[in-house]
């Protein structure tokens, strides 16, 4: 298995395409999203043959020197197998590199699978976003 960075939409779009019933949350309109994240995001895959894992985040918000995560998901059938887990560190590696000192992130409260994760990543929560979300953030 391999992390590769994603630029092309098409690209990106094929990848959220085939990782969609992984989704927690689904998009009303994929292409659209797949669209926004190549402008504006940075996209890393991780692929096994196909891709299996993806995440996308934004890294320009100089003043604050903080990243976002948008989307992290790892195919159904991978997980468990330290995908996300890599994912993330390629993430947190790339923000060290650019002088970020922290990723915030944003994830549904019944997602307690995904609550897990990030806390065994280093995550915590910083606070409520709102009924339904919470946000969470580890420090670089």
């Amino acid at each position: 298995m391999e992390i590769v960075e994603l630029f092309d939409k098409n690209e990106i779009y094929e990848t959220l395409k085939g990782l969609k019933e992984s989704f927690y949350d689904s998009f009303d309109d994929l292409e659209a999203y797949a669209n926004k994240i190549s402008v504006n995001a940075k996209v890393f895959a991780c692929v096994d043959k196909s891709p299996v894992g993806i995440i996308a985040f934004y890294a320009n918000d100089l003043s604050s020197l903080t990243a976002y995560i948008t989307l992290i998901t790892v195919n159904k059938n991978s997980q468990g197998k330290g995908i996300g887990r890599s994912l993330l560190a390629k993430t947190k590696s790339y923000c060290v590199d650019k002088n970020f000192r922290r990723i915030k992130l944003e994830v549904n409260k019944r997602n307690k699978n995904a609550i897990d994760f990030y806390l065994k990543n280093d995550f915590y929560i910083l606070s409520e976003c709102s009924e339904r979300s919470l946000y969470m953030q580890t420090d670089l």
